[in-house]
């Protein structure tokens, strides 16, 4: 009950002021890093042909857009996350 109504809470402040993918985008590529070896590590898994699954309670584009700009959004990577509708 207290996660739901904390997710709600949360998706009405993004709606008040007007979160758009374009500022998320923005947000996401100045703010977000991933760990030091995950390039390499995401890099020799799609080589090999290894599936991967991120699983997370994140927003599934702000996840997109990190390993975008880092080009290392593959074919074998699947992301299972929160997804918002601009």
């Amino acid at each position: 009950a207290y996660m739901r109504k904390w997710w709600l809470g949360h998706l009405a402040l993004l709606k008040e002021f007007k979160l758009s993918r374009n500022i998320l985008e923005k947000v996401v590529i100045h703010e977000m890093y991933l760990r030091s070896g995950m390039s390499k590590l995401l890099g020799d898994l799609e080589k090999l042909g290894i599936p991967v699954l991120i699983l997370s309670a994140g927003i599934k584009e702000s996840i997109e857009t990190v390993l975008q700009s880092q080009n290392l959004l593959s074919s074998n990577i699947s992301i299972a996350s929160n997804s918002l509708s601009f």
